[in-house]
């Protein structure tokens, strides 16, 4: 049991009275110094009481790190772990973009076409090498499929581009744009015949004797078929697509790239 000590009482000052010092709200009995709002004894006592109180609290028990882990939210948890193990994950590898073919715009069909007229009577020995595109207003009735065909077939009547409108090979197209896209190969020369020069049997001729052997080796000469062997095909290739065009905000648009390729003549 703790004792209570009580404090020597306190002298007032000589000019303080004890009219003018109040009562201890506490008690209500001894008066407070001027400072206070209790006496001497009231204080001494709540003080006490307050260390005794303090000393009764039992401690906080501290938390192992596993149980905060487990008492905190599920995603204040995975995002500590990602904090902590940010620099352990190795950046994503850059992705690739593909780069885009540059494209000479042309105002409608007929324009590109005598663009690859141009082109195609170029007198430089140089590979032709041409891609260009034109956009028009998309109609119900004709698809990217359709549209496509029809181009091909009116190339091949404004140019001299030499392909078979029927024998299209379809490219598929990668990506959310709705596109198709026919690859015709250049059927200029399938096997192009090399003419071998002709020449007479000289050599027989001063080298006879007889005018009878002279004949018989030119007629000879002349019977045999000469041989005709053939170069590789040629390697020229004409690409026509036909996609969607949303760079008018009023309405559908059909864009049409044509490209061609075509080694030297």
């Amino acid at each position: 049991m703790n004792t209570i000590v009580l404090p020597p009482p306190e002298l007032a000052p000589s000019h303080v009275t004890a009219m003018q010092r109040k009562p201890c709200t506490a008690c209500g009995v001894r008066l407070a110094p001027l400072r206070y709002t209790r006496c001497t004894l009231c204080r001494t006592v709540q003080a006490t009481k307050n260390t005794s109180e303090n000393m009764a609290i039992p401690q906080k028990r501290k938390v192992s790190n596993l149980e905060e882990e487990e008492a905190e939210d599920s995603a204040l948890v995975l995002l500590r772990l990602r904090k902590r193990y940010k620099l352990m994950v190795l950046p994503p590898p850059p992705t690739i973009t593909p780069t885009k073919t540059h494209r000479t715009k042309y105002a409608d069909a007929p324009a590109i076409f005598r663009a690859v007229a141009q082109a195609q009577t170029n007198p430089t020995t140089a590979p032709l090498n041409f891609s260009g595109t034109f956009a028009i207003v998309a109609t119900p009735d004709v698809d990217h499929e359709s549209r496509v065909r029809l181009v091909s077939r009116e190339l091949r009547r404004a140019t001299s581009v030499q392909f078979d409108t029927d024998e299209g090979i379809v490219i598929p197209s990668s990506g959310s744009t709705r596109k198709f896209t026919l690859c015709f190969k250049c059927n200029c020369h399938n096997g192009r015949p090399l003419v071998r020069t002709k020449s007479k049997d000289l050599f027989a001729y001063f080298t006879s004797s007889k005018k009878k052997g002279n004949s018989t080796a030119s007629q000879e000469t002349q019977s045999s078929p000469p041989t005709q062997p053939t170069g590789p095909p040629c390697e020229g290739i004409t690409i026509i697509s036909a996609e969607d065009d949303t760079s008018h905000p009023r309405f559908m648009g059909q864009r049409i790239k044509l490209a061609i390729k075509h080694p030297k003549a």
